[in-house]
């Protein structure tokens, strides 16, 4: 199996089995097989850097605090008070005030001109405070909203206000953590202290805080503490153990990840993080591979679990495993993109072409302008011996994309391998055009005219 030259150098590849590409005047660069593995290889990483930021889920999670309405207007009526004139800050604030319905007579029992006359400090206080008032009622208002759709959710809300003013504010910091708010839910836990409430639950909490903000050496003093409170805890175990492999201690992540395991062995959390401290330790990959395929077991609608255990196998070259991850991760989110590249690109590997042609019709289909997919789907329906489909993807992407050079040199390509030779020479003629220095053009144009 050969890959063209051009295919090649534009990172679409795909394994020939029939001449369109093998015609004695386009040369032929490397075995499809090693240009498979080099580059999907390399776009794992990237892809493995990328996911990351995925996995950490944005959607906020139902209970008594719904998230408020985007707070940018309400923050840039603060930060346009800094830095102007007091024409300026009085007009800003005007406008601010017809947008956000702020009124200083009323919210701070102050006249407009006298607010704008305060020192910078004290404006930026009764602004603040006015802030987190528009703030409250915002959330209050959606809430009640949300409670007469939802009596589920209002059972769960008057159960919540019946609660110990204390257990109210550690209930608030959990939902602020639940949102990805660590900052806000540190300041209401901070609180939950100083009113001596010292609870094992808390420095948990604070732990988990610090850990989501990085401040590593603070996360530890706290998950410590906790676990000096209750050395049973299986969250403090899987807290520390995601801690040490942040810090880069694999073995001592495992140890503590295991040690949880024996306190509750059907916790499912555990079996993920050793995977992933097992993939940073060198030579650990089966190991990897064994306690991620036990979490998929346990858990098989882990999206996370999946894509994890897709990019174990795949760095053992285990491709066919690799891809049934990769298939189950797609229907569980069957619109993210990424996944399914990812997938087109391993069925190829893989050899198994036509597999790949779904994947790849749903990326176009969502993508319309990705060109580079465009042309290795039409040379996929050439593959698989769907000429007429074929031709039409080539001239469909030469219609949207008549300066590509890339797009015409494979639509003359094409046309050559068909023995339409006339066509041929006008689109090699037309890539010459949209890239003058493009020596491989003028190569099959010099061989056709010869």
């Amino acid at each position: 199996m050969y890959l063209c030259k051009r295919f090649a150098q534009s990172r679409l590849y795909v394994p020939f089995k029939t001449p369109f590409f093998q015609h004695k005047r386009i040369p032929l660069k490397q075995n499809a097989k090693t240009f498979y593995t080099q580059f999907t290889c390399s776009h794992f990483r990237r892809f493995q850097g990328q996911s990351q930021t995925r996995r950490q889920s944005t959607k906020t999670p139902p209970g008594p605090f719904p998230s408020p309405p985007s707070m940018e207007d309400l923050s840039s009526m603060l930060d346009g008070l800094r830095g102007l004139s007091i024409e300026e800050l009085k007009q800003g604030l005007q406008d601010h005030a017809q947008k956000l319905d702020f009124d200083p007579s009323q919210d701070i029992n102050m006249d407009l001109d006298t607010f704008l006359n305060l020192p910078v400090d004290e404006m930026n206080k009764y602004a603040s405070s006015t802030l987190d008032k528009i703030k409250q009622d915002l959330q209050i208002q959606e809430l009640e909203e949300q409670l007469k759709s939802d009596p589920e959710l209002q059972e769960e809300y008057e159960t919540f206000l019946h609660k110990p003013p204390v257990e109210q504010e550690f209930a608030k910091a959990q939902w602020n953590m639940d949102s990805g708010q660590y900052i806000e839910a540190l300041k209401i836990l901070r609180k939950v202290l100083d009113s001596g409430h010292k609870t094992w639950e808390v420095f948990l909490n604070i732990g988990i805080c610090f850990l989501h903000l990085k401040q590593h050496n603070e996360a530890k003093t706290s998950l410590q503490k906790a676990l000096s409170l209750n050395s049973n805890s299986v969250s403090v175990y899987v807290s520390l153990g995601m801690l040490e492999i942040e810090l880069g201690n694999q073995e001592i992540a495992v140890e503590h990840l295991k040690y949880a395991l024996t306190l509750e062995p059907e916790s499912p959390m555990p079996l993920l993080l050793i995977s992933r401290a097992y993939t940073l330790i060198e030579g650990e990959l089966d190991e990897a591979a064994i306690w991620g395929q036990l979490y998929v077991d346990r858990e098989p609608n882990s999206f996370e679990g999946l894509i994890h255990l897709g990019e174990v196998y795949l760095r053992q070259h285990k491709i066919d495993l690799a891809i049934d991850c990769f298939k189950n991760a797609t229907q569980i989110r069957p619109d993210d993109l990424e996944v399914i590249q990812v997938l087109a690109q391993l069925y190829l590997q893989a050899g198994r072409v036509e597999e790949a042609i779904v994947p790849l019709e749903k990326i176009v289909e969502q993508n319309p302008n990705d060109t580079e997919n465009a042309n290795l789907l039409a040379v996929l329906y050439f593959e698989t011996d769907q000429i007429d489909r074929a031709e039409l993807k080539f001239n469909e992407n030469a219609a949207k994309n008549p300066d590509d050079y890339h797009t015409l040199f494979f639509i003359a390509s094409f046309y050559m391998s068909r023995g339409n030779f006339p066509l041929a020479e006008r689109y090699f003629k037309s890539a010459i055009l949209a890239k003058s220095d493009y020596p491989e053009a003028y190569f099959q144009l010099a061989e056709l005219l010869v």
